[in-house]
């Protein structure tokens, strides 16, 4: 790892938080818009992992309620992360979450146990829980196989 940083180029002398929220841009390509999946910015995560998406209600962010229907595996899919579900968190396969940024306490949590985590994912209300779900390192979320509706119900 250290001969890897050996070609990075220096910090700045000043930083901002802009600066400091970008996070570190060697291994890791910010998906586009455009690109054919929902993308955010992986704060967390090496690898890409697979699961069953469940969608968490907005009132159910704000008020730290548990998570209706979660499994531990579960990929949770979020506004933002209350801090009340750090359990539900450290038992889940990974998140995808529309609020927060590499200084978030989640994302912190997330580096520090090796969870899968990708933020500023624009349009995470359209995730139905039961969707399979791949997040990429690189911030990309795939889906793989929409939720089956009549199975749902």
């Amino acid at each position: 790892e250290q001969r890897e940083f050996e070609n990075v180029a220096s910090l700045p002398a000043r930083l901002d938080v802009r600066d400091i929220e970008r996070g570190p841009q060697g291994k890791r390509r910010i998906a586009r818009a455009g690109d054919a999946h929902l993308s955010g910015t992986s704060v967390s995560g090496d690898t890409a992992v697979e699961g069953r998406a469940v969608h968490v209600a907005a009132h159910v962010c704000a008020s730290g309620d548990a998570i209706p229907g979660f499994e531990p595996g579960d990929i949770i899919v979020a506004r933002s992360v209350h801090p009340a579900w750090l359990p539900q968190v450290l038992a889940s396969g990974g998140l995808v979450v529309e609020l927060g940024g590499w200084l978030s306490h989640m994302a912190i949590v997330a580096r520090e146990r090796g969870l899968p985590m990708i933020v500023g994912v624009d349009g995470v209300d359209a995730i139905e829980t039961g969707t399979q779900l791949r997040l990429e390192p690189d911030g990309r979320v795939c889906r793989l196989r929409p939720v089956d509706v009549r199975s749902a119900a």
